[in-house]
């Protein structure tokens, strides 16, 4: 017992446990999430074009996103090859040395116990985990953003100006990840926290100034740039469609209720989030300890504002976990150290795995593609076993509970991320259909298709709106495959094509189907 706890409070152990869970088998889940493929693919034709401002997919302008993660898959390629390791590659990095970050901060402001509670806690998170493996800008997002705000603090406690000019450079750096919210929340946060504190000097200074308009040095000329060489689209597309309107109302039929965000984050933080329910402390904690406020402070702030939001997604709060984690840290302290204290958590995050369990298994089994990989659902049963083990013994030995709890958490992420996860996305469409789009060079799409098929085609396909158009061009290229959806066959029957392959999307309703001459 005294041995696994020794090894559980060694940054190192941990450090190692993150490093195998990002990088295990990294290259085996197929780039095929919407998001994924299209930076990812993004990335490799700004590399191959040897571009560096214009962001384009398919050929086409991509305003989604400003360019820094393009940049980092970019070297990744360069590094590790055109493929999904070298896209995920610095995802990885990001979220390992925001790891880092967390530990060293919190163990010079709250010392080593809380510093260890803070990174297992985000460090066991299975969402935080998981968005640190994919080729997604947020990784990047959040190592920033959580450098930037433990400068802010520093600057803030210390008045040493150079903490807030290396704010500055990381806010910059952070807007070229993700846009306006990479530097308004971290700001937002910052001034509520010096207004706490009624440390006004912090935020009335010249030093102030100069730190925006360092700000704007480092952030300014690549948007300056973009404008220049797109005429204004990527500037009106992103600023006002991806930002603006995302904001104002639900894109892509991601909308929700107020509370939706917080539930997403809840979860998301899961298992460690089940101490956030220590509510007697937070209060105490709040007023007493500046580390507490700020981490709330920021927690809050970022919920907030996405609960405004009109658009809802399970990533966007995700900036916010390394301080949910520093918080959850402290109420597991205050448990661990404090026998009469909801003696019940265990039993609670075993309970809350189990109905996933059961609701996964079913959920598997109710659909006709993922029936065979029903076991996947198993493995997360891995985890409410441990806890139900650890509460049983929680009683009379608290820290062998701990390591129980810990060691069937590791497990459980080790398993799900690393073989199930993997497992279950070869089912999808792509990969799917590999065998005819595999042998053929030639293929076009008609109105749409996944995105994955550029990236593992590692090429532009033509899109077609218009039957006539199309038929103009297969009588030119007789041997063209057609990609298209399964809606779309009606439209397309007077072609006289031959389906090739057919394959349904996992967990949606949407099916791929590839066509050609008989």
């Amino acid at each position: 017992m005294k041995l696994l706890m020794h090894w559980f409070k060694k940054p190192i152990f941990l450090y190692a446990y993150v490093a195998v869970v990002l990088l295990g088998n990294l290259n085996q889940p197929t780039i095929y999430i919407l998001d994924e493929a299209r930076n990812a693919q993004c990335a490799r034709e700004m590399l191959q074009q040897h571009e560096w401002i214009v962001p384009t997919f398919n050929n086409e302008l991509r305003a989604q996103k400003p360019p820094l993660h393009y940049y980092a898959m970019k070297l990744g390629y360069t590094l590790l090859g055109s493929n999904s390791m070298g896209a995920r590659l610095f995802s990885v990095l990001a979220g390992l040395f925001t790891i880092v970050i967390i530990y060293r901060f919190v163990k010079r402001i709250g010392g080593e116990q809380w510093a260890i509670a803070a990174v297992w806690a985000l460090a066991l998170s299975t969402h935080f985990l998981f968005e640190c493996r994919l080729a997604v800008p947020d990784p990047y997002l959040i190592f920033f953003n959580t450098a930037c705000l433990v400068c802010l603090f520093y600057y803030q406690q210390r008045q040493q100006f150079y903490f807030l000019y290396a704010a500055s450079f990381l806010a910059a750096l952070s807007v070229l990840c993700k846009g306006p919210v990479g530097v308004a929340l971290p700001i937002i946060s910052f001034f509520i926290f010096a207004v706490f504190k009624k440390n006004y000097k912090s935020i009335f200074n010249f030093h102030i100034l100069f730190a925006v308009v360092f700000f704007f040095i480092i952030a300014l000329p690549w948007f300056y740039l973009v404008h220049q060489y797109t005429n204004g689209d990527f500037t009106t597309l992103f600023f006002l469609k991806h930002n603006v309107d995302r904001f104002k109302a639900p894109m892509e039929g991601h909308g929700g209720v107020f509370i939706l965000i917080w539930l997403f984050a809840l979860i998301g933080l899961m298992p460690a989030a089940a101490w956030l329910f220590n509510v007697k402390i937070l209060k105490t904690q709040f007023i007493e300890n500046d580390l507490f406020k700020f981490s709330s402070i920021v927690v809050l702030v970022y919920l907030i504002f996405y609960c405004v939001a009109g658009t809802k997604l399970p990533n966007y709060a995700m900036p916010c976990y390394p301080f949910a984690a520093i918080i959850i840290g402290q109420l597991f302290l205050y448990w661990y150290h404090q026998p009469n204290v909801n003696k019940r958590i265990y039993f609670f995050i075993a309970l809350f795995y189990l109905i996933l369990t059961v609701a996964v298994f079913f959920l598997l089994k109710n659909d006709r593609l993922t029936q065979k990989l029903a076991w996947v659902s198993f493995s997360i049963i891995i985890l409410p076993i441990g806890c139900f083990v650890a509460w049983f013994i929680n009683a009379k030995h608290k820290a062998l509970s701990v390591s129980v709890f810990l060691i069937a958490t590791i497990l459980f992420n080790i398993v799900l991320l690393l073989f199930a996860y993997p497992a279950l996305y070869q089912l999808n469409p792509v990969e799917q259909t590999k065998h005819v789009w595999q042998q053929q060079n030639e293929i076009v799409a008609y109105k749409i298709y996944n995105p994955a098929y550029n990236f593992y085609l590692n090429k532009n396909i033509v899109v077609f709106d218009s039957v006539t158009l199309l038929n103009i061009y297969l009588k030119q290229h007789p041997s063209t495959l057609v990609l298209s959806r399964e809606n779309y066959l009606p439209e397309l029957s007077s072609l006289s094509l031959q389906l090739k392959a057919h394959a349904k999307d996992i967990f949606e309703n949407p099916t791929t189907v590839i066509l050609g001459k008989p």
